[in-house]
């Protein structure tokens, strides 16, 4: 099972809180702090897919955009900044720790597709959850970002399962394309009811054979001749769409678009 990290894991923090953190950041590098919220802001694409390298390197780039260099101690400090915050978010909801758990205890593989920047990989092997995934993908490692199959592709092989058997959960959107893209399941974090799909020309076409007055296949039966209940899950060919208890604590606001970081 593949786990999106922000706004499923953990909460989504608000746009405030981010531009809040900027400010923070911009103070040591002697920078406006609007020019540095708005230079973050326009570098998302750019930094989320790893275009600057790691964090200081990143820095130094976006700085650059809006005319300043920055000495190493600046940067450093900056820097510094950044990982405290990063640390703080990355803690996860109260539950997550036991999903997480009961997934490997009943023998499944656990793996993380995230979208992030470079403070995710380097901050990594220094949280607690990192002995939770059997694998990571990380956007700014691999150089691209969601809804791109070959995240997804590189947590199935890491993880040493077939594509077939493996399922993601997260937000709705990039995530989701990009998994039916590489061809998993999907399983929605919960945020409202199920939206209305579709029907599947299996269901037209049989709907069109009684209006014409065609054969109408006999509905599947249990035991004791009660029809099947309805299944709490709608199904298609390729993908499984689950609206699950877990994972959804947390007082913050959660947003299916989450602010840039």
């Amino acid at each position: 099972m593949v786990f999106d990290r922000y706004g499923t894991l953990t909460p989504n923090w608000p746009r405030t809180f981010w531009d809040e953190q900027k400010r923070d950041c911009a103070v040591p590098l002697g920078i406006p702090e609007q020019a540095w919220i708005e230079a973050l802001d326009a570098t998302w694409h750019e930094r989320v897919s790893g275009e600057f390298g790691g964090l200081s390197e990143t820095f130094r780039a976006v700085a650059g955009r809006v005319g300043f260099t920055p000495t190493a101690a600046q940067l450093a400090t900056a820097v510094e900044e950044r990982y405290r915050t990063h640390r703080r978010v990355h803690e996860l909801r109260p539950d997550a720790v036991g999903t997480l758990q009961a997934l490997r205890a009943a023998g499944l593989k656990v793996g993380l597709v995230s979208d992030c920047t470079a403070e995710l990989p380097e901050l990594w092997d220094s949280l607690e959850m990192a002995e939770l995934f059997d694998a990571t993908v990380f956007s700014s490692q691999e150089r691209t970002r969601k809804p791109d199959p070959r995240l997804f592709l590189a947590a199935a092989e890491r993880m040493g399962v077939s594509l077939r058997r493996r399922r993601r959960r997260g937000r709705a959107g990039r995530g989701r394309r990009g998994g039916h893209a590489a061809g998993a399941h999907g399983r929605d974090r919960p945020g409202g009811p199920p939206r209305a799909r579709p029907a599947r020309a299996g269901v037209a076409r049989a709907a069109g054979r009684r209006a014409r007055g065609g054969p109408r296949r006999p509905r599947e039966r249990h035991r004791g001749g009660s029809r099947r209940p309805a299944q709490p899950n709608v199904r298609s060919k390729r993908c499984s769409w689950v609206v699950m208890p877990h994972l959804v604590t947390g007082s913050l606001p959660v947003s299916s678009k989450p602010a840039a970081r």
